[in-house]
This record gives structure tokens, C-alpha cells and sequence, in this order.
């Protein structure tokens, strides 16, 4: 067989490999199954570093501001030092600005930009005073079987005959975690992700995880300590207080 023939035969070949034993992948007509929307859509911050940027924001900023997204949505752009007007612009076209601090030696503008930002992405529900220090609370109220675990990337609600899923939400508190002890300083910062009575964890809970009727065992609230307790946290707690803002939680008790 010449050289040209024994090339044909590897090109019949290769095709003949590609039509039969790849699952016919050239079909454009294969579609993804269609999904439940999860229980719970995640909320999305994006973070926009801005130096001078005056005259691109009004490009970019709509597009992400028009995003159709059913969950919550943020839009925070931060403000890097312009001396534009990149923050008066970004503020009046409907996006949150924070102004970028000082970085930290060894850091680039951007990066800083990008830390500050994700600090201020990381809502809290709830902050209280214990006698452990402070703690983070992401409460969710979710109806039915609860089925998650630390490596899971998703975590599966039976309710009846109805099957939901919501993302693992273990990252996200770790995330508030880190915000709150970059304003609470020394004082010990710990978080729980906490399920209402509408939720059970027939296999076990997570880490990470308390049941609502728990939390108060396990993190007594501030009027059961002593004065000690207020002394050695009570400085942090003003600070914390003063730094953040009412979430749309706030008109909900946990007890």
C-alpha cells in the first residue's frame, strides 16, 4: 500500500471512531434535561475595581445592572482613589460605591480593590453577642427532608414529592465569617448556617449547621452573662454595630 493509501485508511479510521464510538457528537439537537429551580437562588454580588474609569462605566455598569437574575443581586463598584468622578457616576447610574482603604504592604490596587469589595458583598442576617464571642447567623427557613454534606456542591430538599436543590451554602458563611473579623479584631467570630423547625436532616447535619431550637443552648445570648463577658466584647460589638447596616432580615427574631 502506497504512502496516500495508508493516510486514507487512518483518516477512514479516525472518522469511522468518531461517527461510532463518540456518541454521535456532532448532533446539535441534544439538549442539557430541564431542572427545578432550587429552593433558595443564591444571592450574587458583583464587584467592579474602578480607577478613572469615568468614561467606560456608562458602558459597562447597564449591562450589568440589567441582569435577570430571581435571586438577590448586588452591583458594587469600588472606587480606587478616581479622581474622575468614577464614584458620583457609578452611585448615580444605580450601583453601590464604597471607596477602596489603604492596601496592605505588598498589595496591588486591583487586588485590594477586589478584597474591599468582597468584604462589603458578604451579607450577614444576623450578628449576635455571646458568651463565645460573636456570632455569624445565615438562617434559613427551608421546608422539608434536608440532604447536604460538606464535599456536596449542592444540597437536595424532599418535600413530599417535590424535589428542590440549593447550593451548599458552607463557603458563603465561611466568606461572612472573614468580613466580620476583619472589623471585630480579636474578639473570637464564629457562624453557624441555621435551619427552622420547616427543615429536618434525617441523615445528619453538616458542619457548620445548628437547628434553631439549638442555638440558644449552644450560644447563650448576652443577657444571660455576666458583666465580664460584655467588658471583654463590648468595644468590638459598638465597632461592629457602627460599621454595618440593617439587613432586610431585621424586623425577624430568632427567638
Amino acid at each position: 500500500m502506497t504512502v496516500l493509501g495508508w493516510v486514507a485508511a487512518a483518516s477512514l479510521a479516525a472518522w469511522l471512531w468518531l461517527a461510532f464510538v463518540q456518541g454521535r457528537f456532532w448532533r446539535t439537537d441534544q439538549r442539557l434535561p430541564a431542572r427545578r429551580p432550587p429552593a433558595q437562588w443564591p444571592s450574587v454580588a458583583m464587584i467592579v475595581p474602578a480607577r478613572d474609569e469615568a468614561a467606560m462605566l456608562p458602558v459597562t455598569l447597564p449591562t450589568l445592572l440589567a441582569q435577570d437574575y430571581a435571586g438577590p443581586v448586588r452591583v458594587i463598584v469600588v472606587d480606587d482613589a478616581s479622581g474622575d468622578g468614577t464614584g458620583d457616576l457609578a452611585r448615580a447610574a444605580g450601583a453601590e460605591v464604597i471607596a477602596a482603604d489603604e492596601p496592605p504592604p505588598g498589595w496591588t490596587g486591583k487586588l485590594n480593590a477586589l478584597r474591599c469589595g468582597i468584604a462589603a458583598a458578604a451579607d450577614v442576617d444576623f450578628l449576635l453577642l455571646t458568651s463565645l464571642g460573636i456570632l455569624v447567623v445565615d438562617l434559613r427557613d427551608i421546608r422539608g427532608n434536608i440532604f447536604g454534606g460538606d464535599q456536596m456542591s449542592e444540597w437536595t430538599v424532599m418535600d413530599g414529592a417535590r424535589r428542590t436543590t440549593f447550593m451548599n451554602p458552607q463557603s458563603g458563611l465561611y466568606d461572612r465569617i472573614a468580613a466580620v473579623k476583619a472589623v471585630a479584631g480579636d474578639v473570637p467570630v464564629e457562624g453557624r448556617i441555621v435551619f427552622t423547625r420547616n427543615g429536618k436532616f434525617p441523615k445528619g447535619l453538616p458542619k457548620w449547621t445548628l437547628m434553631i431550637d439549638s442555638l440558644r443552648s449552644e450560644f447563650p445570648p448576652v443577657e444571660r452573662m455576666v458583666s465580664s463577658t460584655v467588658e471583654r466584647f463590648g468595644d468590638a460589638w459598638k465597632q461592629l454595630k457602627g460599621a454595618v447596616s440593617p439587613s432586610e432580615m431585621n424586623q425577624q427574631r430568632l427567638f
